[in-house]
């Protein structure tokens, strides 16, 4: 995050959803909303109007359970207080005392360590949205802790499916919770970029067109895609969809991707196309 920025969450709002999965199920470990996975299986993330989201799932008998990481966060948390604060409401809860939201610490290659801090939110949104906050010291008895993992653990559905908002999401270090800090979709989006940046998006329209140099005999034609912010690792790379050809990836680093074959290939703006980096944690 920028220098003097407070919030360590990004896409608090739910604004950006790069991989269009607004409403869409998804499976336990996927990513919906930029920033936003489930740990539930059949769990869908849906824009609000006016911001926020609500997560819910079809799967019965079975926690609600959404996950934010924060990452390489140690050296600045490490034993202060952090506050985490957020709008909740419930649409439908069982009415199990045990939603809670739960801090860990994980190590660099996300395995969890540590005991978690939690604080209970069985008794709050109910009745419409309700601002909550609380203040955690993370316990200091984690082996290597690097990222943090905040995890929402909802109520438990039964023969209906599970399903509340959130909005304005925000962790600062400090014991009070102050307003939230707003920022613009632009740089929202470029701070979400970091960890995942779909190029050329399924079924997008006004995108970028996409060219091969020209093909000359004996020779592979090639195209180098850099992408718009650095990203935090060197990233997965899935596309498809080429309007012409289907090119290999080449030289994959975290600030960009080549392609090649021989001969040569495009992808039209607006086409189904699409070009999808992933480094997320």
């Amino acid at each position: 995050l920028q220098v003097g920025r407070k919030n360590l969450i990004i896409n608090g709002r739910g604004f950006v959803d790069q991989r269009a999965k607004s409403g869409v199920a998804i499976s336990s470990g996927g990513f919906a909303l930029d920033r936003w996975s489930s740990a539930q299986a059949a769990t869908t993330f849906t824009q609000l109007s006016g911001g926020g989201f609500k997560s819910a799932s079809t799967y019965a008998s079975t926690w609600s359970r959404i996950v934010y990481k924060v990452e390489d966060c140690y050296n600045i948390i490490g034993t202060k207080q952090v506050t985490l604060s957020f709008d909740i409401k419930w649409n439908t809860h069982s009415g199990n005392g045990n939603s809670m939201v739960y801090l860990k610490w994980l190590q660099a290659n996300g395995t969890e360590t540590g005991t978690a801090t939690t604080a209970d939110i069985s008794k709050v949104g109910l009745s419409g949205k309700e601002r909550f906050s609380a203040t955690f010291t993370i316990p200091s008895d984690a082996t290597t802790p690097k990222h943090l993992m905040i995890l929402f653990y909802g109520a438990k559905a039964t023969a209906s499916t599970w399903d509340f908002e959130l909005d304005n999401v925000q962790l600062e270090l400090g014991s009070v919770a102050t307003d939230f800090e707003h920022r613009s979709y632009g740089e929202e989006l470029a701070l979400c970029q970091r960890y995942y940046e779909r190029v050329i998006g399924t079924n997008a329209t006004g995108g970028t067109y996409l060219s091969s140099h020209e093909y000359i005999a004996g020779s592979n034609s090639r195209l180098h895609v850099a992408f718009k912010t650095t990203m935090r690792v060197t990233p997965t790379i899935t596309h498809g969809n080429w309007t012409d050809g289907s090119p290999a990836t080449q030289g994959i680093t975290n600030s960009g991707v080549g392609f090649y074959q021989a001969s040569s290939f495009r992808m039209y703006a607006g086409s189904a196309g699409y070009i999808n980096a992933d480094a997320e944690l």
